[in-house]
């Protein structure tokens, strides 16, 4: 491993004994709150029922031997925490959206909050075969999790009411809310069949609403606490950026009802643009027709839990952010850290990272992510295309036509001159190795001695921390032939890059992989100039000089499509969601279809 801590005297602790005293530290918190608990985080579970104006019996849990109570204990326990105690690293939870109501119904088509992408998705009736292979799907198994899916209903035309349409006469007990039409109205002379449909048990949430996610998600928080034993599954309707989003609000509603919301596992229908995850998952690329949700209920029945990390991504700019800059916007970017005491904790851990205490500004901003981050030439290109398919009529149009592609393409050859080498942008970068939370060490080489795609050394345009093996719709990226494979859930990130634009043309005609650098658990670097990013596709600039922080926040549970989805094809297979030597299998085999060819 080439980056290795190295002991120095100017080295800073990431923790003393004494750093909770100094209000470095945020306090232990344990696995469950308990009413004997005397922590200043202490809340009573029959506290929390009453302020909520749902007093439940059972929420009562057997008492324990030291006379404490705690909440029930479920058949199956994770808890993917993002913070445990011992843990340097202060509890973040970012908010996505704004606080004022005139905003977020501006939101309602943000293809961050459940937006739909492509309005080429085909409307009409499921056949009775469709029906049919649905029904068998549920006969299979002996207990059917309840589905817990969120849609927007009011995005993307008449597609969002469509999907909410068809997912409600699907799942019973969908929602409180009366104006959706049911699967009939909403498909008019090609309504549902005649007969009786098959449905799970469950909920469908409407993302259009203001309270939405958090109200559904606290519920049904509330609601695991009354059945220990049953098994509850999400599906979410949208891109990566609401896969995000919903993982954020998942943890933030098990913070205010039960820590067994974590062991949710999440499910995809392919909504969004690049839809990255929901590729790698085995959910394809993107939803081609209504009917096509029966299948993704039958696979969500099948689908097997698998554990995958998320990241944070931390940025302190040199200079102050004008108001209107995106970053301050709503979406699965970065946000500003509006607790003043959790972002001094983070400025504290930029500088024992960096090892600098120079006034570099105080505002820092965060966000979380599964996918990649990435910046230089294909961010620069991605902030483009946001630009022209936020502002211009033409780039709209070429994305409800479902020829977004084009407009990429067409941005790619835009800005395939003059970009700047980035070597010499970041000083310095540093990281930990995969599972050690220790001090950061600078890179061995260093990045003026890589070679990078050829024979000359420190050559790059475009640097990339990645954790799954699909990027920028499809493309893959990940290294064959590293020892051990790379994984969704090892704890690691891989850091890749890329030479120039011709590079990046043989990357997307499967022609060319990224050069790896290394493998790393968390990275810390300095921009000296104006950088283009991307976090998940979603773009930004950040003008003048940057400190940039990346760390593993929580694992998380998402859901595998099973084995006979039709979206296992090529680089995309189950066995990157496995184990460490179905991971081998898979290198090997295509090594060997590659040798014959």
């Amino acid at each position: 491993m080439a980056v290795a801590p190295q002991a120095t005297s100017t080295d800073l602790p990431l923790r003393t004994d004494d750093s909770r005293e100094e209000g470095l530290l945020p306090p232990p918190r344990s696995s469950f709150v308990t009413e004997s608990d005397p922590g200043p985080h202490r809340l009573s579970i029959r506290r929390v029922a009453t302020i909520s104006g749902r007093v439940r019996t059972s929420l009562d849990a057997p008492t324990t031997p030291a006379g404490s109570r705690s909440t029930p204990v479920r058949a199956f326990t994770r808890h993917a925490k993002s913070w445990t105690a011992g843990d340097t690293r202060p509890k973040l939870l970012v908010d996505f959206r704004s606080n004022d109501s005139a905003q977020r119904k501006v939101e309602i088509d943000h293809k961050v909050f459940g937006g739909v992408s492509n309005r080429r998705i085909n409307i009409r009736k499921p056949t009775k075969i469709q029906i049919g292979n649905f029904q068998n799907g549920l006969n299979q198994v002996k207990r059917a999790p309840r589905v817990v899916a969120f849609v927007n209903s009011k995005s993307g035309g008449q597609i969002g009411g469509a999907i909410m349409a068809l997912l409600r006469d699907y799942i019973k007990d969908a929602s409180e809310v009366k104006d959706i039409p049911s699967i009939k109205e909403s498909f008019g002379h090609v309504g549902a069949s005649s007969f009786e449909v098959p449905q799970l048990g469950g909920h469908v949430c409407d993302l259009s609403n203001d309270s939405e996610p958090e109200e559904t998600l606290e519920k049904l928080g509330w609601e695991m606490h009354g059945d220990a034993d049953q098994e509850y599954r999400i599906l979410v309707c949208g891109g990566d950026g609401t896969v995000t989003w919903i993982l954020t609000a998942l943890e933030k509603a098990a913070e205010k009802t039960s820590v067994h919301l974590l062991d949710v596992p999440v499910a995809i229908v392919p909504l969004g643009t690049g839809n990255d995850l929901a590729r790698s998952l085995g959910w394809g690329g993107k939803l081609r027709a209504i009917p096509e949700l029966l299948e993704y209920l039958r696979y969500v029945v099948e689908a097997e839990i698998v554990e995958m990390d998320q990241w944070r991504l931390v940025l302190r700019p040199h200079n102050p952010v004008p108001e209107e800059h995106k970053l301050r916007s709503s979406g699965s970017h970065p946000r500003p850290i509006t607790d003043k005491e959790v972002a001094d904790k983070y400025l504290v851990r930029m500088n024992q990272a960096l090892q600098t205490f120079e006034d570099r500004g105080t505002e820092m901003f965060a966000g979380l992510w599964q996918n990649y981050y990435s910046f230089g030439f294909d961010a620069k290109v991605a902030n483009s295309v946001d630009v022209v398919r936020s502002n211009t009529s033409c780039g709209q149009f070429m994305f409800k036509s479902g020829c977004g592609k084009v407009c990429y393409a067409w941005q790619a050859v835009r800005h395939s001159f003059f970009n700047a080498v980035l070597t010499q942008a970041i000083r310095p970068i540093k990281g930990t190795p995969p599972g050690n939370d220790g001090s950061f060490s600078e890179f061995k080489p260093s990045l003026e001695n890589r070679e990078v795609g050829c024979l000359r050394k420190g050559r790059l345009r475009q640097l990339m921390l990645v954790n799954i093996n699909s990027y920028a719709a499809g493309q893959e990226v990940m290294p064959r032939k590293k020892d051990p494979l790379p994984g969704p859930s090892d704890g690691a990130l891989e850091v890749l890059a890329v030479r120039n634009v011709l590079s990046n043309l043989a990357m997307a005609m499967r022609l060319l992989l990224p050069t790896y650098l290394e493998s790393v658990g968390a990275l810390a670097f300095t921009v000296a100039s104006g950088q283009y990013m991307q976090l998940d596709g979603e773009p930004w600039r950040v003008d003048g000089g940057c400190d940039v922080l990346v760390e593993h926040h929580r694992k998380v549970y998402m859901l595998r499509a099973p084995a006979s989805s039709h979206n296992w094809r090529g680089h995309v297979q189950t066995t990157f969601w496995g184990t460490e030597q179905e991971r081998k299998s898979r290198i090997s085999q295509s090594s060997q279809l590659s040798s014959d060819a």
